[in-house]
């Protein structure tokens, strides 16, 4: 699954495919969506009649930490349960036993910063592909899009806290209509003035559209 792109049909079709085969072990067969907002109106609409009326062996979890960006449809076919964040303190504890050789100022930083979301934390603690940021290094941060940079911001506090410096940053397209300036030694290829709306003034959600997932940061 691709944030770009969604939950797709395709995968849906493969899900409900691999309803027909009853459980070989226990007697429930459980298909757990994550990041259930990411279901665009096809694929949810694509899973409607399985989650309204599914064989008496399945079971369907989704989970989102945005349940107001699932369709309605979806919604009312599900029983909510909610799950309250867990506090700064609670995560520390989480990150120190998980990562017991990092220094805890990284540790209390990443336990703050997330606001109780663990998966978030625990992201910051560990970069992807096994890549590591030496001390002092020097990093260039380059992103595709940027409109609020959000998620620029998040990379940059992550680099300062494993203490590299970063030189510059780069953007394939700036759609922020000038309002980013996070470096001096700042980028683009392309500059595109879009217009952004808060949701109290977006026109199309007062005309009754369904926002399906959200913009980039």
């Amino acid at each position: 699954m691709d944030k770009a792109t969604g939950i797709l049909v395709s995968q849906i079709n493969q899900l409900i495919e691999k309803m027909q085969f009853h459980p070989t072990r226990g007697n429930k067969k459980i298909f757990i969506i994550s990041q259930a907002d990411l279901l665009g109106a096809d694929s949810s609409n694509k899973l409607l009649k399985s989650l309204e009326e599914p064989p008496p062996y399945i079971m369907f979890i989704l989970i989102t930490s945005f349940i107001d960006r699932v369709l309605p449809t979806v919604r009312s076919r599900c029983q909510i349960i909610r799950f309250t964040s867990l506090s700064s303190e609670e995560v520390f504890l989480s990150l120190k036993k998980q990562f017991p050789d990092y220094e805890e100022a990284r540790l209390k930083f990443a336990s703050q910063y997330t606001k109780g979301n663990y998966e978030r934390a625990n992201g910051i603690m560990m970069l992807r592909r096994g890549f590591t940021i030496e001390h002092n290094a020097q990093v260039l941060i380059v992103e595709d899009v940027v409109t609020t940079g959000g998620s620029i911001n998040e990379v940059m506090k992550i680099v300062t806290q494993n203490g590299a410096i970063v030189s510059g940053i780069g953007f394939i397209v700036d759609r922020s209509n000038g309002t980013v300036l996070l470096s001096p030694n700042q980028f683009s290829l392309i500059k595109i003035e879009v217009s952004t709306y808060t949701e109290n003034e977006c026109p199309m959600c007062k005309a009754g559209s369904t926002p399906i997932k959200p913009g980039s940061r």
